[in-house]
């Protein structure tokens, strides 16, 4: 895995559901429904790599100016807080990545 999806900025767990990270990430509008599970790879400050599962899922909001937003949820299912450093970056391959452009 080679294309860096994001940096973690900050998580919170949802009972049911695992670790959301954040930044939650804008995508161009959109009517697709995209919801998908792939492992990415979690490298930790220190460079320390590990694989997980991954879900990706696109979001509906209204924005502050009132306009449609889309945004690109990613949450582990398998994680908790302490499993993820703050400042570890997302890899995803680049089929990945593409498709969440």
């Amino acid at each position: 895995m080679n294309e860096q999806l994001l940096e973690i900025t900050d998580t919170f767990e949802i009972e049911d559901e695992g670790l959301v990270l954040s930044p939650i990430l804008p995508v161009p509008n959109t009517t697709n429904d995209i919801t998908f599970i792939e492992s990415v790879e979690v490298e930790s400050p220190s460079g320390r790599r590990q694989t997980m599962e991954c879900k990706f899922t696109i979001s509906h909001a209204q924005g502050e100016s009132g306009l449609n937003e889309w945004n690109l949820v990613l949450i582990l299912p398998d994680a908790r807080s302490s499993d993820v450093e703050l400042h570890s970056r997302i890899f995803v391959t680049e089929e990945v990545f593409d498709k969440v452009q």
